[in-house]
Order: C-alpha cells, then sequence, then structure tokens
C-alpha cells in the first residue's frame, strides 16, 4: 500500500488516506486481488483549491484588505487554513470545498480594499496579547480594542500587564507596542493610487518597536517623543521612554534625535539615551546578535518541553525571545523576557511552520541587535506509525535456533526488536535474524515514531532444540597473529548465549582460579574475568538444566603499552598560510589531529593543514586497537606578515655638523625580529646608508649612533628603513614624515 500511495499520490505516507477513501478500517482488510480507488483526482482538486485561495489572499492583502477589510480577509485565512488541516487528515471533499470558500472570501476583501483608495488612513490591531485599549482624546474611560480593531487620528492605544500589541497601518508599516505602553495617533494620510503616506505618531510611556514600509514613492513617519525632536530616515528602530528618560536603539538608515540644546544622528546598530533635560548621549553601538544554538534550523518538534537556546552576549543582562509565523516577525506569537540563555516552548503554541530569534538587552534596557530567524515545524502527533509483520506467522514451531524476522515500518520510524536496535531500509522494510531459545519464545516489535507514538506487534515461536544446546561468545576484541583477544585491563566482562537458566564455568586452564554465574530466561550470561598473567587461556562450559554440555577455549592476551607518535619535522613557526606535517606511529590503528582523522598507510602519515595567522595549536591522539592512547600537543606559529614599524626617534632632529646622532626605530612582529635593519638617514645635502642593529628584541628597539659631517647642517630625515623577522617578511618604508 505504500508503494502504491508513493506511485499514484507521490507519498508513500498516504496510504492511510487510501484507506479511508475505500471504506477500510486497517491494513488488515487489505486482500489479494481487491480492487482499491485511489483518489488522484480529490487530491488534484484540493491542492488547486488551497493554491487558489493563497494567491488572492496575497493580492487583496497587498491592497490593504487588513485594514479596510479585516473581516473578510480573516475569515478567508481561518478558512485557508482549515482546508489545510483538513487536507492533512486526508478529508479532501471538505478541503476543496474550504479552500474554494476562502477564496470568495478573499475576493470580498480584495473588492472593499480597491473601493477605498484616497480616504483617511486608518491603522488596525494585527496582533494582541493580554489587555489591549484605546479611547479617543476627548473621552475619560477605555475600551477594549479587539483583534483587527481599528484604530482613527486622534486616538490613544494602551497595554496592560503582560500585554502586547502590533499596529498595522496602511502602507504596511507596523508599530509594536510592548507591556505597558501607550501610543497617541495624531495624524493619517494615504493615496493608494499615489503610493504614499503621512502618519504621526506619539510615545507617550513605554517602548515600541517601529517597523516602516519602504519603497514609498513620497511621504513620512514621525514618532514623536515629548521633549525629543526626532527625524527619521530609518525604516526598523526602538524607541522605549518612562519619566526619567527617552531611550533610541537604531537597525537601519538613520535616527537624528535633538534635546536639551544638544543633537545626535544615530547610525545603523547604534543607540542613544535622553535623560530627563539633558543632551542626547553620544551614540554607542548595540549589542551584537546572540548565537543561536539549538534547536538546529529545519527541524519537526513534536514537544511542549523543547527548549530553545542561544549563546552568551557580553554585555546583556537579560534575553527576548520571539516567535512568529514568519520570517520577517511581523505575524508575532510570542515575545517573552528571561535572564537565562534559553526557554521552552509556549504551551499555547499551535501546530505549524514558525520562526524564532534572540535578542540581547543591555543593562540600561538598551535591547541589541537580534539574531537571524531559524525556522521550526511544531507537530502534534498522536497518530500510531504503521508496523507490519510478514514473517514468521504467530504460533509457529522450529527446529532451527534462529528465525528471519521480515516486515515493513513507517519511515523515520525508531524500530526495536527487545532492547535492540532494528535498521530498517530506505522503504520501511526490514530483515533481521532473531535467536531462539529452547521452549516458547515471544518476539516483541516496537516502533517509535518521531513525535514518540508507539505500536507494538508480537510473535510466538515454539523451538525444539533436538537435545542439545549452544553456546555463543560476544568476545567484541580484536585478536593478535595468533588469534588470542587482546584487551587493554586485567579485568574482563565476558557475555554470550547459551541455553536459559544454564551454569556457567570459566577456569583457567592453568587451574589458577574458576569463575561462574548462571545464565537468564532468555540464555543470557555475563561472567567477570580476571588475568592472573600476561597471556592467559580460559575453557568455558555451559551445563543446561537438563545436564547438556557444551565448552570452549579461548585466549586473552594483556596490551596495556601505549602507541608512539614520531614527526619528521615539526616547526615552531613559519612563514606560511599552510604546512605538510608527516611522520609515523607505532603499535597504532588510528591517528586524530584536532578530532580530524589522519589517514594511516604502513604506519606511515602525511597531513596537510591550513594554518590562521599567530598561533595554532595542535592536539595529536593515537589509538590502538584495544584503545591505548597517546596525546601530544604541538603549536605553530603561522606569520606571513612583515613586520610593523610602530615609532622611530632622531636625536637631535637637526645638525649644525659634527654632533652624534642617535637613531632609534621601534617594530613589532608575530615572531621574532631579525638583528639588524638597514636604514638612511639625510643631512642637509649628506646621505648616510648603514644598519640599526636590535638592542632590546623583548620591546623591539633598533639603535645606532652616526656621526653627522663638520659641514653638514639642516634637519636630520630617515629616509629608508627596511624591516625583516627571522621567517624571511620584510618590508622597505620609503620616505615619510618623521613619526
Amino acid at each position: 500500500m505504500r508503494d502504491v500511495s508513493r506511485q499514484y499520490l507521490g507519498n508513500p505516507d498516504l496510504w492511510e488516506d487510501i484507506l479511508r477513501a475505500n471504506q477500510l478500517n486497517g491494513i488488515a482488510e487489505v486482500k489479494p486481488g481487491m480492487t482499491i480507488f485511489i483518489p488522484v483526482q480529490a487530491i488534484t482538486n484540493a491542492n488547486k483549491a488551497i493554491d487558489q485561495a493563497g494567491s488572492v489572499i496575497q493580492e487583496a492583502t497587498k491592497t490593504g484588505a487588513r485594514i479596510f477589510a479585516a473581516e473578510p480577509i480573516s475569515k478567508a485565512i481561518q478558512l485557508r487554513d482549515t482546508a489545510i488541516e483538513k487536507r492533512k487528515a486526508g478529508d479532501w471533499a471538505e478541503c476543496t470545498r474550504l479552500g474554494n470558500a476562502a477564496a470568495v472570501e478573499a475576493k470580498k476583501a480584495l473588492d472593499i480594499s480597491i473601493a477605498n483608495k484616497n480616504v483617511p488612513a486608518d491603522a488596525a490591531l494585527a496582533f494582541k496579547k493580554g489587555t489591549v485599549e484605546k479611547r479617543k482624546s476627548v473621552e475619560n474611560s477605555w475600551k477594549d480594542l479587539p483583534l483587527h480593531g481599528m484604530l482613527v487620528e486622534e486616538e490613544r492605544v494602551r497595554t496592560l500587564t503582560e500585554s502586547y500589541a502590533e499596529i498595522l497601518f496602511r502602507d504596511d508599516s507596523r508599530i509594536r507596542l510592548n507591556a505597558n505602553s501607550q501610543a497617541h495617533i495624531k495624524k493619517m494620510r494615504a493615496n493608494l493610487v499615489e503610493n504614499s503616506d503621512e502618519a504621526s505618531v506619539s510615545l507617550i510611556e513605554g517602548d515600541v518597536m517601529a517597523l516602516l514600509a519602504g519603497g514609498k514613492k513620497s511621504g513620512s513617519f514621525k514618532l514623536e517623543v515629548p521633549n525629543v525632536e526626532t527625524k527619521i530616515n530609518s525604516e526598523r528602530f526602538w524607541v522605549g521612554r518612562n519619566e526619567e528618560s527617552a531611550k533610541f536603539a537604531n537597525f537601519n538608515g538613520e535616527l537624528e534625535i535633538a534635546a536639551g540644546g544638544g543633537k545626535v544622528t544615530i547610525k545603523e546598530n547604534e543607540g542613544s539615551i535622553v535623560q530627563k533635560g539633558q543632551k542626547p548621549t553620544p551614540p554607542k553601538e548595540l549589542l551584537p546578535p546572540p548565537a543561536l544554538l539549538s534547536p538546529s534550523a529545519d527541524i519537526e518538534l513534536f514537544d511542549l518541553k523543547n527548549e530553545l537556546k542561544w549563546g552568551v552576549v557580553v554585555g546583556a543582562s537579560s534575553y527576548r525571545l520571539e516567535i512568529a509565523t514568519e520570517n520577517e516577525f511581523t505575524k508575532m506569537v510570542s515575545s517573552r523576557d528571561t535572564k537565562e540563555t534559553k526557554l521552552s516552548l509556549p504551551t499555547s503554541l499551535e501546530e505549524g511552520l514558525y520562526y524564532w530569534r534572540a535578542t540581547g538587552v543591555s543593562g540600561n534596557g538598551m535591547p541589541g541587535n537580534p539574531s537571524e530567524g531559524r525556522i521550526f515545524r511544531f507537530i502534534m502527533d498522536s497518530t500510531p506509525p504503521f508496523l507490519t509483520i510478514t514473517s514468521p506467522q504467530n504460533e509457529i514451531s522450529t527446529t532451527a535456533s534462529t528465525i528471519k524476522v521480515m516486515g515493513s515500518v513507517e519511515t523515520q520510524s525508531l524500530l526495536l526488536a527487545g532492547s535492540d536496535t532494528i535498521r530498517s531500509e530506505k522503504d520501511g522494510t526490514f530483515n533481521f535474524d532473531w535467536k531462539l531459545n529452547t521452549g516458547k519464545n515471544t518476539i516483541i516489535l516496537k516502533a517509535i515514531d518521531r513525535a514518540g507514538n508507539v505500536s507494538q506487534l508480537s510473535r510466538t515461536v515454539d523451538y525444539n532444540s533436538n537435545d542439545k544446546i549452544e553456546l555463543k561468545l560476544n568476545l567484541n576484541l580484536p585478536r593478535d597473529l595468533n588469534g588470542a583477544y587482546l584487551t587493554s585491563s586485567r579485568g574482563l566482562l565476558l557475555t554470550g548465549e547459551t541455553a536459559p537458566q544454564a551454569k556457567i564455568n570459566v577456569a583457567l586452564t592453568s587451574g589458577k582460579a574458576d569463575f561462574k554465574s548462571v545464565s537468564n530466561q532468555s540464555g543470557h550470561f555475563e561472567v567477570n574475568l580476571q588475568l592472573t598473567d600476561n597471556t592467559e587461556e580460559f575453557k568455558i562450559t555451559a551445563t543446561s538444566t537438563t545436564g547438556l554440555m557444551v565448552s570452549e577455549k579461548f585466549v586473552v592476551s594483556l596490551d596495556d603499552t601505549p602507541p608512539s607518535i614520531t614527526f619528521d619535522e615539526y616547526p615552531s613557526s613559519i612563514a606560511q598560510e599552510s604546512i605538510s606535517i608527516t611522520g609515523s606511529v607505532t603499535d597504532a590503528s588510528r591517528l586524530e589531529c584536532n578530532s580530524t582523522p589522519v589517514s594511516l598507510t604502513s604506519g606511515r602519515f602525511s597531513l596537510n593543514l591550513p594554518l590562521k595567522a599567530g598561533l595554532n595549536n595542535l592536539r595529536w591522539i593515537a589509538y590502538d586497537q584495544v584503545g591505548n592512547q597517546t596525546v601530544v600537543e604541538q603549536s605553530i606559529v603561522s606569520d606571513t606578515d612583515a613586520p610593523e614599524l610602530v615609532k622611530s626617534s632622531i636625536t637631535p632632529p637637526q645638525a649644525n655638523g659634527g654632533e652624534s646622532i642617535t637613531v632609534q626605530v621601534w617594530a613589532k612582529d608575530a615572531t621574532r625580529l631579525r638583528k639588524a635593519a638597514s636604514f638612511s638617514l639625510q643631512i642637509g645635502g649628506f646621505n648616510f646608508t648603514d644598519n640599526l642593529i636590535l638592542t632590546d628584541p623583548d620591546k623591539g628597539i633598533y639603535s645606532a649612533t652616526v656621526k653627522a659631517p663638520l659641514d653638514s647642517k639642516g634637519a636630520v630625515k630617515l629616509t629608508m628603513l627596511k624591516l625583516s623577522d627571522q621567517l624571511g617578511n620584510s618590508c622597505e618604508f620609503p620616505p615619510w614624515d618623521q613619526r
């Protein structure tokens, strides 16, 4: 059925839809020779209806439907979302009906929006959480503002504790009011034909995030703050205000603010604070975005207990976690603050696709740059996974000690046989051998899907052992050339399989010691062994409850000597951006460098390593086949840059003839400077060339003293200087002003 679903519906997991279309309650009702109806056309019609509704909804939204036709556009979106759920449930007819109905409602919203081309530009409450209220300037009492409720000029809107509001303007600009905030909408005008708008909003208290629509032919947006003049040339910025101060964080373009006789321009990723009655502080760089840690991008989550985690931002005293239904974070689902670097999913989260991001907030309450959005899909799945066993049949008897188990399981599900994990193929089929014990055996298969739903099947098999028992040792150890098992410690846990409740005796053939145990109901046993010499021979004997015996000998040798690593050449510094390191290992089966495997050929290795500028720390680890290891830590400095001139000094700077002139140069380099540096001096018409000597290697000071000729007068100038390091990097400096 999965193959049929894949061929005709393009998805093997839609096999249940075929069953529902044929009024079958389960896979067991499908019989050979049965005629199966596959709803190909129904699925095609449903997908077409959903796509068409989505196109009309998008077109209506662009023309301002969320402002002018909030009710029909909301109904259209709800109908389309319900149609998608019906598609998931396999109700194709209802999915098609709802998709077509969504398109009709979206067309109504489109017609209403087109009819309102040039009117006073209302705003609407696009998102709310908690209590959001509004009132006109002439009114004394506040009224509840419902979702998609309208706002007009000279109205005020406020949020209460643990409340949140997003106000949408007609040009798709938005302002977000956080908890305990109040704004006054003073002016709104728009002309959709000319694609221009003008809006003015005053922040009374609290904090607001402005997301202005770009690409307009003309127009302006003013966010007023009492006692602060603002000039906005930004599409994304944040403003917070209380009785003591006003704070501004800009994320795009520029903001110009003036207060207290001072004015500053806040550029992208900068912030400024205006204390009451004072000038704005100089703009300061905002905190960087946190690094998102887990979960990884494009992952499916099934449990609300999953946590979203991000990295620490230096300077942040708290963090804000935002979850939205699209990557621009204009359709917010949740916004929460925390002192930690993690938060669990909101308990009210519904099934769907979401984006999340984190923002660091400084100690003075200034938000930093948000991280990039990361996507996840939350799935509420309560359907057990598909699982079937095609072989063996239930309640059969066999004289073989193992039996082949075959069947099929839903892809991406964990398959367990008892406590063992069973590998399935890409198409979900599985095939494995199951060891039987004498008597009745119950084989239990369990399938667990990614949401944790479980399906379980079992088979009972009766095994007749023909009056003999088997013995299998699970010695997962390497062997030497003589066939002896190798171990790195004198203690050894021997496990194996034999008859149920069998007595296990493991004896040293030297007669020094015996080790005993008893197998469990499934025949599994464990025995702790101890080596008295470096090499020991053991004999294991299993005796069943009926007196049947089976024996086997094996040899174990101790290997506790770690391997060795030898390098052909290992420079401490190099004037290259990469290096080839060669060498050899002894008694090693595996070699790593900084956790990266290194290929070995007959004990030799050759590794080309890229180097970063400066210090490169390398950690080499060699392992032998029993787990002994050797660690070698080395470092290499990569320096491809010439020395840097810090400053120079000439004393005296003016010559009258016959003086001793001291020249000093301060330089620095990532490795070591050469002991001499050539230089040239000009004294009037006299030119002199010599070498500076490195007198203080730790501080990078070169010095030289020259005698000015008696007839040389004038300014003393350093006309040439060549600096070199021990790796051969050099740089010659042409004439320049004295440093």
